[in-house]
Formats: C-alpha cells, sequence, structure tokens
C-alpha cells in the first residue's frame, strides 16, 4: 500500500493555478466545479502507478494556501529536477530553496522548494 494516496492542493485562483500546473507538470488539467462553489483541476496520475497517487488543485471558501505553515508535500520529478524548477520560474513561481543534494551514506537524492503562484511551499524530489 502506498503511504500517500491522495492530497489536494488548496489555491485563490483555480484558473491561474491550473496555468501555472500544466505548465510545470507538461500537462493540460480541466477546471470543473464538482458542486456550487467547490471547483477542482486533478492533477495527472503517473502512467506507470494508475492506482495513485492523486490529488487535485481546490477552490472554495475556507480552504486557503497554508504558505510555510501547513504540511509540506514534494512532486516526483524523476532525473529532471533542473527542468522542473525551470518551469516553475517561467511559470510564475519562485524558488525558495534551491536544488540541495541529500546523502545519508547509502543513497543520494536531491530536494528543492518552491512557491506556487497561490502561496503554496511545495517540494520537488529526485533520487541521485
Amino acid at each position: 500500500m502506498p503511504l500517500f494516496d491522495w492530497i489536494e492542493i488548496p489555491v485563490e485562483d483555480l484558473d491561474r493555478a491550473a496555468c501555472f500546473y500544466s505548465a510545470v507538470l507538461e500537462t493540460d488539467l480541466k477546471v470543473t466545479e464538482l458542486q456550487p462553489g467547490y471547483r477542482v483541476a486533478f492533477l495527472p496520475i503517473p502512467e506507470d502507478t494508475p492506482s495513485g497517487p492523486g490529488g487535485m488543485l481546490v477552490e472554495t471558501e475556507g480552504f486557503g494556501p497554508a504558505g510555510e505553515q501547513g504540511c509540506r508535500v514534494c512532486f516526483g520529478a524523476a532525473a529532471d529536477i533542473d527542468g522542473f524548477l525551470m518551469r516553475v520560474e517561467e511559470a510564475g513561481g519562485r524558488i525558495s530553496q534551491p536544488k540541495t543534494r541529500l546523502d545519508d551514506g547509502d543513497s543520494v537524492a536531491y530536494l528543492a522548494w518552491f512557491y506556487d503562484t497561490e502561496g503554496n511551499l511545495l517540494g520537488v524530489h529526485a533520487p541521485g
């Protein structure tokens, strides 16, 4: 069983956020209203893991970006963390912590943190 199965990223402007994540994730996110006042855009599920994890951007009253105060979620970038970060900046996000090497003696990985257009602090992780 995967450790995490579903994430929801709160946004204040779903159209702006969907445009940002479409560029960063190199996909086309579709905005839909699940119920009155509850608009979402589903994040893509990786082809190699069709059962998840999954998630969505959510625009609804009372659910806003947490900035540095909430739980931190990292996207997987495979080996292309530099390309991912470049797309973040090109799409209007900003890098909080640049690509940093993580080395525990047994394995190496890379991690970076960025702010999306909504003020959420998110990460990107890639194996070394």
